[in-house]
């Protein structure tokens, strides 16, 4: 990791803004103290970790949910992806289940 001054990053933000892709993270520092962070995210996962590792919202969602896990209320896996499956997708449920209703009339005809 690069420690440079606020100043040179004014005076040279494209050249950070490269050697930070292609070196990694550049620290930015004024009066010798870290203030920010230069860094190139791999991609837009690498991206999407980045910002909410560093969100409050998020973070005290991850807090609320370990809490309520350590006090016994967590959900099954399956049952978990079964009903983000149902959210998503609420109609297509519905809708099978009518096909399936019609199937099973037109067997007993």
């Amino acid at each position: 990791m690069k420690g440079v001054t606020v100043e040179d990053v004014k005076a040279q933000f494209g050249n950070y803004l490269a050697k930070c892709a292609s070196d990694g993270p550049v620290v930015i520092t004024r009066r010798g103290k870290p203030i920010a962070l230069l860094l190139a995210p791999l991609d837009e996962d690498d991206l999407e970790r980045l910002v909410l590792s560093h969100s409050p919202q998020f973070q005290a969602i991850i807090a609320k949910s370990r809490k309520s896990l350590l006090a016994g209320k967590g959900v099954q896996h399956d049952e978990f992806w079964a009903a983000v499956k149902e959210r998503a997708h609420p109609k297509s449920k519905r809708q099978s289940a009518k096909r399936e209703k019609r199937e099973k009339d037109q067997r007993m005809k």
